[in-house]
């Protein structure tokens, strides 16, 4: 039996990780809380690294794994990354393990709240959850052996794959993986000059007792793709599957399997998610090239963009065209590698060819700019001139 001052305590070790779910709100989503638990400095002092560490973890499995079974997912959000083979900076919580089996020898991670992290630590939400199989696994980064418990917060950075599954024909997934590593945090006092200041610091290597799912090691990976790699320092050493994986031992877990635990979600959560994709979002977008095309009798041009990302710089999509018109004209002549602020409520990820023109836009690379013309053909003109780009017809003499 936990005392009411013990029980205290450990309520008052939630630390956010991320301002957005600190938001207020009359709607709360539980599985889309992507705040983490950590202990502090003081606790594991008064009771023990191990016991500290243990008991938030399974306070965790208990506050913060997912509640609800969600429709099928093709983990969409993850397509920007496929788009542009970019690594993707992941973090989330083990959720579950699936064992290998005499028909399946992949053993995986389940990880719930699935979330983008940038350089910064700030998250956003990619997918309720998402599988890691563990031969993806690369290499882990930060120690030669790692083990997991469910409830673990677990970091890492994939290469995102493309592949079909249950009628879902794209479907996107987590391909070559590096783990940063999987533990609990620990908020600890800093020297900054700012008031009871502290960091987080995520301890992986905690004695999980017998209450652990994977122990991988860094063994199981061909020595002269180690050589490779600590000799070019590239991570992109590990890409191709022939580079090898960690080396997996598994057991099977004490907790209630994902499927045994997960509730019908509530028909307020899917409305609330509707409503959510209708707003507009804050975007950037990355100027590439122009070009001119026939539309109907006249000439019109069209900017390409070779990524979005949002306010976290979290990639959105990769290659996007947008007719070149409107607001955006009106901040003057571009260049390849502007940067272009703008506010959007389409769907970006799922839309194709050429979209409309772009609204609330905003040049943040400064930088002289000539005005441009709102007559098309002029537009058109300018384009051809600077960049050379048409498939269409025009005589610049006339202009």
């Amino acid at each position: 039996m936990i005392k009411n001052k013990k029980l205290k305590s450990m309520i008052h070790r939630f630390r956010s990780k991320n301002n957005e779910s600190k938001t207020k709100t009359k709607f709360y989503n539980h599985d889309a809380d992507t705040s983490q638990m950590s202990a502090t400095y003081e606790d594991l002092k008064k009771y023990g690294v191990n016991h500290e560490l243990n008991l938030i973890r399974r306070i965790s499995i208990q506050q913060k794994l997912n509640k609800y079974q969600h429709p099928s997912s093709n983990h969409r959000l993850l397509k920007g990354y496929r788009d542009t083979g970019e690594w993707l900076n992941w973090i989330g919580i083990v959720a579950d393990i699936s064992m290998p089996t005499t028909s399946s020898l992949d053993g995986k991670i389940l990880i719930d709240k699935f979330c983008y992290e940038n350089s910064m630590h700030q998250v956003k939400l990619l997918d309720y959850h998402v599988w890691l199989k563990t031969n993806e696994i690369r290499y882990l980064l930060n120690a030669d052996k790692q083990t997991i418990g469910v409830g673990d917060t677990i970091r890492g950075i994939s290469k995102v794959t493309k592949y079909s599954s249950k009628g879902l024909s794209n479907k996107y997934g987590l391909g070559a993986t590096l783990l940063k590593g999987a533990g609990i945090y620990v908020s600890i006092p800093t020297k900054r000059t700012l008031a009871q200041s502290t960091a987080n610091q995520l301890v992986t290597d905690y004695d999980r007792q017998d209450d652990w799912v994977v122990k991988l090691s860094n063994a199981g990976v061909p020595k002269q793709t180690l050589r490779d790699y600590h000799r070019e320092k590239d991570i992109n050493v590990f890409i191709a599957k022939n580079r090898g994986h960690v080396s997996a031992r598994f057991q099977p877990s004490r907790y209630n399997h994902y499927f045994e635990r997960l509730e019908a979600m509530p028909q307020k959560i899917l409305q609330h998610e509707k409503e959510q994709h209708s707003l507009a979002s804050q975007y950037y977008g990355i100027v590439d090239n122009f070009k001119v095309y026939q539309k109907k009798d006249s000439c019109h041009s069209v900017i390409h963009f070779s990524y979005i990302v949002d306010d976290i710089k979290r990639i959105i999509t990769g290659s996007k065209w947008f007719e070149y018109d409107g607001e955006i004209l009106k901040l003057g002549s571009l260049r390849p590698k502007d940067v272009i602020g703008f506010k959007d409520n389409r769907d970006l990820i799922k839309s194709s060819g050429t979209l409309e023109p772009l609204t609330n836009v905003e040049l943040l690379t400064k930088h002289q700019s000539d005005p441009m013309p709102d007559n098309q053909s002029l537009v058109a003109g300018w384009v051809i001139k600077n960049f050379g780009n048409a498939d269409c017809k025009i005589n610049l003499n006339t202009l």
